[in-house]
């Protein structure tokens, strides 16, 4: 007799279900936000920048990931580094409009950090503000939120 016992396929399916959740979890987990330039002191408009770290073992992709605000998500692209993240690895995030307009970062990145750029000219819809607190969203290729950081303007 073939077939799928209903007691095993479902226990199967349940157990295949929460590996793929603990995965996807860690590796969630592992890609963090650990700081949001939203002001810049000059050329505001192109040195934004977002700066990510790799807490896990594994090197991760990130192509086709995505950050931004609550209205809208920028496209992470390739600086001409590549996109994969490894290990204990940081990655800036920059400004699509930042090459070409300004060299405020060339000498402050370390040269192990990992450069990344967005697909447009300002992160979010018109840029990080600077006199309110908004989120910053990090959304992985699969389109779930990695994390989700409300930075806060000094008063």
């Amino acid at each position: 007799m073939t077939g799928l016992n209903p007691k095993t396929g479902g226990f199967l399916a349940g157990f295949i279900l929460l590996v793929w959740f603990c995965v996807s979890s860690s590796l969630r987990a592992q890609i963090i936000l650990t700081e949001v330039m939203f002001d810049a002191d000059t050329l505001e408009q192109h040195n934004e920048f977002v700066e990510i770290y790799n807490l896990g073992s594994d090197a991760v992709d990130l192509a086709q990931w995505q950050i931004g605000d609550s209205l809208e998500l920028d496209q992470v692209l390739d600086a001409g580094q590549g996109s994969i993240l490894a290990p204990k690895q940081f990655a800036v995030i920059l400004d699509g409009s930042y090459f070409g307009n300004s060299t405020t970062y060339d000498s402050l990145i370390p040269s192990e950090a990992l450069i990344l750029k967005i697909d447009d000219g300002s992160f979010g819809q018109y840029g990080w503000s600077n006199s309110r607190s908004e989120p910053v969203v990090l959304v992985s290729a699969s389109g779930d939120t990695v994390q989700e950081y409300h930075y806060s303007i000094p008063g």
